[in-house]
Order: structure tokens, then C-alpha cells, then sequence
């Protein structure tokens, strides 16, 4: 996480316990980081995508901390492809890969804030280390 801007007496406020995870064709096969070597992908099928996050992200509703405007989020795919998302996106995000190979998804989260206290105000920002889902998809089987 990362503080940019505004003088919050030294303070750093952003805080983000996120995930990015995917879902393939088999719908037991949810996975994220730790776990997608067991689940490759298949070339051409639509796999889901879902950006969780904690709602403390910025701290806000604590000690005077209020969110300006929406939190921004961007999911690539890996392929070239990507697309603006919400945090806990319903429905989720669909994405099929076209070929067979290693892939890595990544998941940016962005959000600005204020602060205002007896002892001061400041406007801050915060930006999430970048979330990140290596995938493996596998070609699809012959017909």
C-alpha cells in the first residue's frame, strides 16, 4: 500500500486486504495464488474473475476518514486484454483466453480520501500492491 499526497501529520492510513481470484470451467475449481497449479485453464472457455477486498481500505468511517468518489480497479489479464472493475463485481467478470499458456492476471485498486480532525485535514490517496494470479491454461481437447 501506498500513501500519495495531502500532509496527514505522518500518518499512513491505507490499508488493503484484497484478493484476486479466478473461477475455471469446473465449478469446484475456485483458486487463487497458492493454489492455481491445480486448476489449469482450457483454452477458450470463460473463466470468472473476482476481485475481493475488505472494506477497510483507506480506513475509512474511522476517526473522520471519508472515501471521495468510487474506488477504481483495473483487472489485465495477461493477454493484452483488460477491463475497469468494482470490488466484489456482481455478476463477476468474464474473460476466455484464446491460447494455451502461462498467464498472469493482475488487479490495481485506487481510491481517494479525506481527513478532517480538530487538529487538522488532509486529502490522500491510496494504492493497493498490485494483486496478482499466475494461470496456466491448457489447449482445449480435439472434437
Amino acid at each position: 500500500m501506498e500513501t500519495i499526497g495531502g500532509d496527514c501529520q505522518g500518518n499512513n492510513w491505507c490499508a488493503c486486504f484484497s484478493d484476486l481470484v479466478a473461477q475455471g470451467g469446473h465449478p469446484d475449481a475456485i483458486f487463487n495464488f497458492r493454489n492455481y497449479k491445480d486448476h489449469p485453464l482450457t483454452a477458450g472457455e470463460q473463466t470468472v474473475f473476482v476481485v475481493q477486498g475488505a472494506p477497510t481500505f483507506g480506513m475509512e468511517g474511522q476517526g473522520g476518514r471519508t472515501r471521495i468518489g468510487d474506488l477504481h480497479c483495473v483487472l489485465r489479464f495477461g493477454d493484452g486484454d483488460s477491463v475497469e472493475c468494482k470490488i466484489g463485481q456482481f455478476p463477476p467478470i468474464k474473460h476466455a483466453y484464446l491460447k494455451a499458456g502461462q498467464y498472469e492476471a493482475t488487479a490495481e485498486i485506487v481510491g481517494d480520501f479525506k481527513w478532517n480532525s480538530d487538529s487538522g485535514s488532509c486529502s490522500y490517496r491510496c494504492r493497493s500492491d498490485v494483486l496478482k494470479l499466475p494461470l496456466i491454461v491448457v489447449p482445449a481437447a480435439a472434437k
